[in-house]
């Protein structure tokens, strides 16, 4: 079970985490361990909360569901989390997750750099499944 702590981590005490951000958290993270209880595979948390002030320097906009408490990264090297919500994304869209096409997130050669994304935060496209 990822706990808040853990998504929160190297953003503890950020002064950018308010309590809407902590409601957002706990939505999201309600929803992803409950996804988690469903699928046999152990994972590991690679992305949480992020700051804007991180995001900035990292060259980014700032405007990612991260910044929000809307958004995980999951270590997923197989795709089997991934495969599991393609094959489940009726569950998926009941439960108001999202996920980024496994071609955006599985492009490196290493299987360290590869992850699935969830999101409580719908994507333009509406669509469960989204290139960003």
């Amino acid at each position: 079970m990822i706990q808040a702590s853990d998504y929160f981590r190297q953003f503890k005490d950020s002064q950018e985490i308010t309590e809407k951000i902590r409601k957002n958290a706990d939505k999201l993270l309600s929803k992803v361990c409950t996804l988690l209880s469903l699928i046999p595979y152990e994972t590991k948390l690679t992305s949480g909360f992020r700051s804007k002030k991180y995001e900035s320097k990292k060259g980014r906009s700032g405007n990612s569901a991260h910044c929000t408490g809307e958004a995980i990264d999951l270590y997923d090297p197989d795709k089997i989390i991934g495969t599991w919500c393609r094959a489940n994304e009726a569950y998926l869209k009941q439960e108001g997750l999202h996920f980024e096409h496994l071609s955006v997130t599985h492009k490196s050669e290493k299987r360290e750099g590869r992850w699935i994304h969830l999101s409580t935060r719908p994507p333009p496209s509406g669509k469960t499944e989204f290139i960003p």
